[in-house]
């Protein structure tokens, strides 16, 4: 399809039938749609803004291409001659690349770093799940054994008060005997 129109808000060209889907989306329907030929200088003013970003405020006409390491900050050439004067500096697309691969480094390092503490995790997971099905399995060991030695006590504490009863029942047989 061919463009036929400008969003604002999208920042993008779209043609007729976007244009007509953008109209009925709830998310998209309060965006701001111009003819294609209004946009190209929207796109221009848009894009001078974003240069004004990268030009320097005190030298207007000079890039922010350089970086004053002393200061933290960017700087136009004037600047750096001049207010930065005896700063340590270097150019603004060196420390981009360098900040690059700094992070690059870091993510790597956070990734493993990631990975380490996944793995902790998953040994201490394993851990608890093995105290926990040991605590289980004693428990049930612990509880037989008990049962095991209550039957066993109560049947000797039977056969004691069985064999008590016999011999009473013996010595009494004997003394009434003897009475008569």
């Amino acid at each position: 399809a061919v463009a036929t129109s400008w969003c604002v808000d999208c920042s993008e060209y779209i043609c007729d039938s976007c244009v007509q889907a953008h109209q009925r989306l709830k998310i998209t329907k309060d965006h701001t749609i111009k003819p294609k030929d209004e946009a190209n200088n929207e796109q221009l003013a848009g894009a001078a803004g974003v240069d004004k970003l990268h030009m320097c405020q005190l030298h207007p006409q000079e890039k922010l291409s350089l970086f004053c390491e002393t200061c933290d900050k960017l700087t136009c050439r004037d600047c750096q001659l001049s207010d930065h004067r005896d700063h340590k500096y270097k150019f603004a697309h060196e420390i981009a690349t360098e900040s690059r691969q700094a992070l690059s480094t870091l993510v790597s390092e956070i990734n493993y770093k990631r990975f380490l503490l996944s793995s902790a995790t998953k040994v201490i997971d394993d851990r608890q799940q093995l105290i926990h099905d040991k605590k289980k399995d004693l428990i049930k060991e612990i509880t037989a054994m008990a049962v095991k030695i209550t039957n066993t006590v109560n049947t000797r504490g039977k056969q004691l008060i069985m064999r008590l009863n016999e011999v009473c029942d013996s010595k009494l047989k004997v003394l009434v005997e003897k009475k008569e």
